[in-house]
């Protein structure tokens, strides 16, 4: 990661290793490994990394590739950036080798938490990058401005996308209320005056984002 992303993300990070702890508890998936041969892409359709698994559990762990190729295809990512490959070299060696849910531990937890955070740090450069109405997950949302001026009913648009593509069903009431509580409590941290800098508006989705990236549902099938 960039110094200037690492100093930003030290909050955020923290807060989304909540979030995904936290979710980690709310339930299992409604699909079975039987079924499932392939990732949900964020628009709709499905894109196969790999055959499929069949397994006696109700789910399993992807592993460390299909982590980072499924973040990347949730994301809308067709490439990944430098630091993307930088940081998934890091962190592979933490991750899942095969599908058994014992093999969850918190160094896992911690590498998927940070390679969650710069698939979500690309993500946000990209869509700031284009008009509103081209966005598929923020396009409610104004980043020129602070958190301070963001609606709340735009943070749940978002929120609300980001759980379609990245868990492949509607957030859950409790999921929801969780990510409002934190959005409440990223703006308890900051300052009148930095409310009104555009910077934080980016660090909340950051967080958001890689909070519910890096959760159960997103690295289990």
């Amino acid at each position: 990661m960039s110094k200037g992303f690492l100093k930003t993300f030290v909050f955020c990070g923290l807060a989304a290793a909540a979030i995904a702890v936290a979710f980690t508890n709310c339930g299992r998936p409604s699909w079975s490994a039987a079924d499932y041969s392939s990732l949900h892409d964020p628009f709709g359709g499905l894109s196969n990394i790999g055959t499929k698994r069949v397994n006696t559990t109700p789910y399993a762990l992807l592993n460390s590739e299909q982590v980072y190729k499924s973040m990347l295809n949730v994301t809308g990512q067709a490439a990944p950036t430098n630091a993307q490959i930088t940081e998934y070299g890091r962190r592979s060696g933490a991750l899942a080798a095969s599908g058994e849910l014992d093999l969850i531990n918190s160094p896992m937890l911690i590498g998927i938490s940070s390679l969650a955070g710069e698939v979500c740090n690309g993500l946000l450069a990209k869509e700031i990058a284009l008009a509103a109405d081209q966005r598929q997950f923020f396009p409610g949302v104004n980043f020129a401005q602070g958190i301070g001026a963001l609606p709340a009913a735009s943070f749940d648009d978002s929120v609300h996308r980001m759980a379609r593509s990245f868990w492949g069903r509607d957030e859950k009431p409790e999921e929801s209320a969780a990510l409002v509580a934190f959005r409440a409590d990223f703006l308890s941290t900051l300052t009148a005056q930095q409310q009104t800098q555009s910077a934080s508006t980016r660090n909340l989705f950051l967080g958001t984002c890689a909070g519910m990236l890096a959760s159960f549902d997103a690295y289990t099938y």
